[in-house]
């Protein structure tokens, strides 16, 4: 009774690859938007929520950070648990990790959220972001990428980017547009189940 599901992500104006997927059985279960924000010559406002500050991460960091990254998308849709080698090997293990533009958040000195940031073809690129159940809606995310489009403005990025759900459960995406991001891109994430 084994089953599998794949998944197949198609550029929404790809109609040919839509109905591709379409004829070979697949379903339309997601769509997830590629965001950016144009820096301008304006300087992102900081602000940081009472109680939260905003530091640089170090290597002694990587287990809050993975503790971190686990907790905050459990709940998210397709969400598969990884060990800490696991993490470690695919998200800290690159050559195109930098700590400087990784961000912790902190309440008095307990961890509740992190952003991961990276260069990525010439743009200043946010991989990962997750804030604490218990700590959300009070502005710790948008606060961690304030201070990461000022930090991507400061080493010569115009354009930030990241990715994301479009119908993730925090409203994510109402975050990132009141913070002046767009989509630019929409991905249309298709599933087929199969059975052994």
């Amino acid at each position: 009774d084994a089953t599998a599901t794949l998944w197949n992500w198609i550029d929404l104006d790809d109609e040919a690859a839509r109905r591709l997927v379409e004829a070979a059985g697949f379903s339309e279960v997601r769509r997830h938007y590629s965001m950016m924000i144009d820096l301008g010559e304006t300087d992102p406002e900081l602000f940081v929520p009472e109680r939260i500050s905003i530091r640089m991460c170090t290597e002694e960091d990587a287990e809050v950070i993975h503790s971190l990254d686990q907790e905050t998308f459990a709940d998210h849709w397709g969400f598969i648990p990884r060990s800490y080698e696991q993490w470690h090997k695919q998200a800290y293990d690159r050559s195109d990790t930098d700590l400087s533009m990784w961000l912790l958040a902190l309440e008095d000195d307990e961890p509740v959220g992190f952003l991961i940031g990276r260069a990525m073809e010439g743009l200043g690129w946010v991989g990962d972001l997750g804030v604490r159940k218990a700590h959300r809606r009070r502005g710790v995310a948008s606060a961690l990428l304030r201070h990461s489009f000022s930090d991507f403005k400061k080493r010569g990025f115009s354009k930030v980017g990241l990715g994301v759900d479009a119908s993730n459960e925090t409203r994510a995406v109402r975050v990132y547009e009141n913070l002046g991001m767009q989509a630019e891109r929409v991905f249309v994430t298709y599933e087929k189940g199969y059975r052994r």
